[in-house]
């Protein structure tokens, strides 16, 4: 089986990465997001169809805004060519 894809980050103002989204290749509109709360620690949120939903969590969790739109691929990672 194929693995994971980094669909895209959630990053501090400084640079540094707070929440990474993605998916299996082989399931591309399944999303899951590990992230980091303010107090350093580690969660995971697991199989969502629903991209802003998990978006929407990534953001409670790190207590960041998203300031632009994540879902430039139209909110669903299309397949990469092999």
């Amino acid at each position: 089986m194929e693995g994971y894809e980094i669909y895209d980050e959630l990053c501090t103002p400084e640079g540094r990465v707070v929440a990474v989204l993605e998916c299996f290749a082989l399931s591309p509109t399944v999303y899951y997001c590990n992230a980091v709360t303010p107090a350093g620690k580690h969660v995971r949120l697991s199989a969502t169809r629903n991209y802003n939903a998990t978006r929407d969590w990534a953001e409670r969790v790190t207590g960041l805004k998203v300031d632009r739109d994540l879902s430039g691929r139209g909110g669903k990672l299309k397949r990469r060519p092999r």
